[in-house]
């Protein structure tokens, strides 16, 4: 299998986004370690947290960054698998089984450590932390990458993992999409328009989770357009250049708080504008400039076990506190409004999420390559 010759081996640049974009949920999840039950008591105070004026987009807009896991998603699939899955030079059975040696060893490890975890601080405080539906049904839900996309009360064990569901779920409607169907822009346009109506209607998870997808597959198709033209080194620079005035146009619109005069809806102008601009931008300056940003990349390959892992570890963290004596009425507590608390936090996000990659997660994705896809495949 391999991708266009136009393009590099790898994006490792698109790597770099992926990793921010899973620091970007560990910022904005930081913040429950002020919750009581699952909100936040009378007496926080968000513009106190941790390096706020830097950081105050990840912590209010954090959860934006999904969406760019879909947006990435999209492109990347579109790169690698829509021409190998259209003309069925791979086979439905290593397509599945490479997608779920990715995702599902890691996230059965959570679900298990978050099932424990919270049976522990639920014996503790008597209650759970942040996720409450944490029963038998919403258990065989989460066991089967179902909390995205089937009937739940809400969420619960590894929150997070709800996105992981969703993109399973795409996963399943990218492969039959790029079988049955032309793999051009009306069509994948087609499909970003059915996302925005399941967004509308009863899938609103879904909807939001396909429309981002393939938004990213619009964004690769445009990036192969332009690619195979001459003009493409001029246009690299000028979309290059006016995705980072765009950046630093929102980063000024927000904090001068004037993104009311400007954007009538932030959420769309993000994942509608802004997230393709930015994956395209840098996709043609990786083109243009090579290996860009090659000795960063370890941020996306830690970036799915950093999002996983980051929700259990806060869990373990306050259990720990429970068990030596603070209860769930301390979680407005001032140390954690400490710089030290918050770099020390994002650190062991960090070491976790890289000791999972290299020791756990490749390890046991080569064993399951090995034994159910055919020696000859790659």
């Amino acid at each position: 299998m391999s991708s266009s010759q136009s393009s590099p081996e790898r994006f490792y640049s698109l790597d770099i986004l992926r990793g921010i974009a899973a620091l970007c949920v560990v910022f904005w999840h930081y913040q429950h370690f002020f919750f009581v039950g699952d909100s936040f008591p009378r007496n926080y105070n968000p513009i106190a947290l941790p390096f706020y004026d830097i950081l105050c987009f990840f912590f209010t807009y954090g959860s934006i960054a999904v969406n760019f896991f879909f947006s990435l998603s999209g492109f990347i699939f579109y790169w690698l698998y829509s021409k190998p899955v259209s003309e069925r030079t791979i086979s439905a059975k290593e397509f599945f089984v490479r997608r779920f040696s990715r995702i599902y060893p890691l996230h059965l490890l959570t679900l298990l450590w978050v099932s424990l975890g919270q049976f522990a601080y639920h014996h503790f405080s008597k209650a759970y932390f942040i996720y409450q539906n944490n029963d038998p049904y919403h258990f065989v839900l989460s066991l089967f990458l179902a909390t995205g996309w089937a009937p739940v009360k809400g969420e619960s064990f590894n929150g997070p993992s709800w996105s992981i569901s969703v993109e399973e779920f795409m996963y399943l409607l990218f492969f039959l999409f790029c079988r049955v169907l032309p793999v051009n822009m009306p069509i994948t346009l087609g499909m970003v328009f059915y996302g925005f109506f399941l967004a509308s209607q009863t899938l609103p998870l879904v909807g939001e989770g396909i429309t981002s997808f393939f938004i990213g597959g619009c964004v690769y198709l445009v990036y192969k357009w332009l690619v195979e033209r001459r003009q493409s080194k001029l246009i690299c620079r000028i979309l290059f250049s006016f995705t980072l005035l765009s950046w630093l146009f929102t980063a000024w619109a927000l904090k001068a708080n004037y993104y009311k005069l400007f954007f009538h809806s932030f959420f769309n102008y993000m994942i509608l504008f802004l997230i393709p601009l930015t994956i395209l931008g840098f996709a043609l300056m990786e083109k243009e400039r090579g290996s860009f940003g090659k000795r960063f990349a370890i941020l996306g390959d830690i970036s799915y076990s950093s999002y996983l892992l980051h929700f259990p570890l806060e869990l373990t963290i306050a259990t720990i506190l429970v068990v030596l004596g603070h209860g769930s009425e301390s979680y407005g507590r001032s140390w954690f409004y400490s710089p030290f608390a918050f770099i020390g936090f994002i650190a062991l996000v960090s070491f976790a999420g890289l000791a999972s990659y290299r020791y756990f997660e490749r390890p046991v994705q080569r064993v399951i390559r090995k034994n159910w896809i055919k020696p000859c495949a790659k």
